[in-house]
């Protein structure tokens, strides 16, 4: 039976382990070829003249250590899968090998068959996933990975552009994209609206490019990419626009300006917002706009944090209830003695902090009065109420 085309490389200064177990795994040549090195210098020669699919190092090594050989691996032959395997292990040692991008770490000694079992997992069992970014937007996917604080590489083609974003432990730490890096190379993956993607789990960045974290990045991208609407002049609680008008949708900047200045002539936004605060069984509010900036707050601490995480939830809850076809995101409670809850008024989003205790069917009924009236009085620009 011919060759498949995979290698594995077993690196380890004792000879004898190396050599039984290239023996033992001789047994599955049809599916792969064995190479072994009893040094490090070894291994980088080898991994120079055959392009290997998997190593198996040890960490005690007289020249180079196996965490150092990782290290060069990831950094030299991205593709090239590695597992640690030591007869010295401990936590710290195995963290610290997860962190380096070690797809397994095994302490000696272990049975033969199941290093053989876990060798055709990697090289025969497809790990990750590949699909078409339609109705699941491209944005959920890079949620998910967030979410789940994985360490992986996700890779993403839209017809000749290919692009790579980066994990470490759930943030977004690096991409690149057509030339493009960090942010720049980011932002340019988010604006594609279909495409396809595989994941590949444990794969560690080359460099770090990127430090915000994600809630913020796909915030901007999401705004950079125009897919959510994006208010003309943001109040804050200075009463002022956060920026300068701009032409955009057939609006002038002369149409522009004049619903800024009549923003500020209005009585402020902060009104709503004190409001909520007063009523029974509320310590705190917020209104943020669908791109994560905070419009206006009472006491609410970390508002920029807070305003991310709370648009980034209102999205996830958009993006599910069009796939599930359960109609538009009435609200999101979060959290059993204090309690959080996200009210939906298009284009914003009202976050309220109930204390200790006060159930939300207790507070509904003022909070939407309150949103009633102040919206009748012209005194906010949220369009509709919640239902």
């Amino acid at each position: 039976m011919p060759r498949l085309g995979k290698h594995v490389l077993i690196v380890d200064d004792e000879e004898t382990l190396t050599w039984g177990m290239s023996k033992s795994l001789s047994r599955d040549r049809d599916k792969y070829s064995v190479f072994i090195a009893n040094t490090g210098k070894e291994a980088l020669e080898v991994l120079r003249n055959h392009v290997i699919d998997l190593v198996i190092t040890d960490i005690r090594m007289p020249d180079i250590n196996g965490l150092d050989l990782l290290t060069t691996i990831k950094r030299d032959y991205p593709k090239t899968r590695v597992i640690i395997m030591t007869a010295y292990g401990s936590p710290d040692i195995q963290k610290e090998a997860n962190k380096r991008g070690s797809l397994y770490y095994i302490e000696k000694p272990f049975e033969i068959a199941d290093i053989r079992k876990l060798i055709l997992d990697i090289l025969w069992k497809r790990r990750g996933f590949e699909g078409k970014v339609f109705d699941l937007q491209l944005t959920d996917v890079i949620q998910l990975n967030c979410l789940c604080k994985v360490t992986a590489a996700l890779r993403v083609d839209k017809g000749d552009q290919r692009g790579v974003i980066y994990f470490s432990d759930g943030e977004i730490v690096h991409a690149e994209c057509d030339g493009q890096v960090g942010k720049d190379a980011l932002f340019n993956i988010l604006r594609w609206r279909e495409g396809k993607f595989d994941h590949e789990r444990g794969m560690t960045p080359p460099q770090r490019t990127i430090v915000q974290n994600w809630e913020h990045l796909l915030v901007e991208g999401m705004r950079q990419s125009d897919e959510w609407f994006i208010p003309t002049g943001r109040v804050h609680q200075t009463g002022q626009p956060s920026r300068r008008p701009v032409e955009r949708d057939g609006i002038s900047s002369e149409e522009s300006r004049a619903q800024t200045e009549m923003m500020r002539e209005e009585p402020p936004i902060e009104r709503t917002v004190r409001s909520i605060s007063q009523l029974t069984g509320c310590e705190g509010t917020m209104i943020v706009s669908e791109t994560g900036d905070v419009i206006a707050h009472k006491a609410i601490e970390n508002t920029a944090k807070e305003g991310a995480v709370v648009a980034s939830l209102g999205l996830l809850s958009h993006r599910l209830s069009q796939i599930l076809d359960t109609g538009e995101l009435e609200s999101i409670l979060l959290g059993r003695q204090k309690r959080k809850v996200i009210l939906r008024n298009t284009p914003y989003y009202f976050e309220v902090h109930l204390k200790e205790g006060v159930r939300f069917d207790d507070v509904t009924p003022s909070i939407r009065n309150a949103l009633k009236y102040f919206r009748a009085r012209g005194e906010t620009s949220v369009d509709q109420a919640e239902k």
